[in-house]
């Protein structure tokens, strides 16, 4: 671990110690916390990397197994011995933020609309209407938890209560670099409403609906981390699908569910290092993915004619992340559009607006409102940065090159792309010149791309078929 990672999860033990006394219907509620956001927008973000920080701190975590070693306790405490007799009822699917992403049809195929029910947030419609009508994912009904919400004025009053106590803990912290910060505590106060009303909307469902099994997209975030734990309480199996490589460790620690569903091998070992057992992790992959194999996409000749594409030109997708890292993107491109004649494509996720540099770049055109599942298969090379789209592309039989850069927590993830990974803009732009211009470079960028994905993602079953027999296994 460096100084910063050491610091991160040192300051997240003292703060599960500090607040581990507030607690609602029996759940210490800092556990059930989002402690990135905690502490993104305060002034111990800048502090993270200095040494004397660390002497600001009670514990000392060596490796982040410590950290997983501690939500470990917590979990087993909240996981009933007794295993839920369900198995005839219904698969709860949780979409929060929109990352859940399965596919209708990867629905339709594979779940039953009398035994599925997805659950999203929150529905707005006017006050005076209500619920005008039941929505559908597919064939899969979708409700929302504010369906669920207790209206109790006790549990407005028991929020009020640990808002409280939450700020006399921190009023005693007054030189705390963390505990006096004012986004801390906003942050912590918003938070701690939403899970107690979690807990409560979550056992709501459990006593309306006979459920069987519970997956949710993440439980990084404090809505499905409460939901997973009350159905381990409950005795209900859950499962986490791995909605992104894991480009960095704080989007994928502590691990929260009964199984966490993972792409490939690379996971398997990568949690193995963080002390979690092979049979809570489960090479699953991603329904989504299911796609690349199923979908018919746009014949190439009306891709490019929408996207006023020369014919004549090799097609590079270069797939950004807002105006991050917006020097080093120009500089790639202005070194492409030296070394070669290509059309460049810009796609900017997850936003669909024409991006910046398609305003500054004359040669740098949007990708406007086509699907990822669209354009891969009508272009001949990628460059991303460390993002789920580079494994996307291998998997569509695409060449694959990363612009990569440190941070912390940083994996290393795409590491096993070797000379296919690069920091400087310029020596990548003239590494995916000499992939068209000799067979050598075409040779090596094929042999690096399959041996990649050999550990990277199997692809001898569908996701889809794999998620159910999962789901059965857990089930039976």
């Amino acid at each position: 671990m460096n100084t910063y990672e050491r610091n991160y999860w040192s300051l997240y033990l003292d703060f599960l110690d500090q607040f581990e006394g507030v607690t609602y219907k029996g759940y210490s509620l800092p556990y059930l916390c989002h402690y990135r956001s905690l502490i993104k927008k305060a002034g111990v973000m800048n502090r993270m990397e200095e040494n004397s920080f660390t002497q600001l701190l009670k514990n000392k975590a060596e490796s982040n197994v410590d950290i997983q070693s501690r939500f470990n306790q917590y979990i087993h405490k909240h996981t009933s011995q007794k295993r839920s007799s369900n198995k005839n009822g219904k698969v709860i699917i949780h979409d929060v933020y929109n990352l859940i992403r399965f596919p209708n049809p990867i629905l339709n195929k594979y779940f039953s609309p009398s035994k599925t029910l997805m659950i999203k947030e929150r529905k707005i419609l006017p006050k005076d209407k209500g619920y005008l009508k039941k929505e559908k994912a597919g064939k899969i009904p979708v409700q929302y938890f504010d369906e669920y919400t207790n209206s109790d004025p006790s549990v407005e009053q028991s929020i009020s209560k640990v808002r409280r106590e939450v700020k006399r803990i921190c009023k005693t912290q007054a030189s705390h670099p963390l505990y006096s910060d004012q986004k801390f505590q906003k942050v912590l106060l918003m938070q701690l409403g939403k899970i107690i009303h979690r807990i409560e909307q979550a056992m709501m469902l459990f006593q309306t609906e006979t459920v069987s099994c519970v997956i949710v997209p993440s439980t990084h975030y404090p809505e499905s981390r409460t939901l997973t734990i009350v159905a381990a309480k409950q005795g209900i199996p859950t499962i986490c699908m791995q909605h992104g490589i894991i480009s960095s460790e704080f989007g994928y620690l502590p691990k929260i569910a009964a199984v966490d569903a993972v792409y490939g091998e690379f996971e398997k070992v990568w949690y193995k290092q963080k002390g979690i057992e092979d049979s809570a992790v489960k090479i699953i992959g991603h329904p989504r993915f299911d796609q690349i194999y199923l979908n018919t996409p746009v014949k190439r000749e009306e891709f490019e004619k929408q996207l006023g594409l020369d014919s004549n030109k090799k097609t590079v997708l270069v797939v950004v992340r807002g105006n991050k890292d917006l020097p080093r993107w120009k500089l790639l491109i202005n070194s492409l559009v030296k070394k070669g004649s290509f059309n460049i494509l810009i796609k900017d996720f997850p936003s669909i607006q024409p991006h910046q540099l398609t305003k500054e770049i004359v040669e740098a055109l949007p990708a406007q409102n086509f699907d990822l599942y669209d354009i891969l298969p009508n272009v001949d090379a990628v460059v991303v940065y460390s993002s789920t789209v580079g494994l996307e592309a291998m998997l569509a039989e695409k060449p694959v090159f990363i612009l990569s850069e440190e941070f912390p927590g940083h994996t290393g993830y795409y590491y096993g792309l070797g000379g296919l990974v690069h920091s400087n803009p310029s020596s990548l732009a003239d590494i995916v010149h000499r992939y068209f211009s000799r067979k050598d470079m075409q040779k090596y960028e094929k042999a690096v791309r399959e041996k990649f994905l050999s550990t990277a993602y199997a692809t001898n079953q569908l996701s889809g078929k794999r998620l159910v027999n999962l789901i059965k296994q857990l089930t039976k």
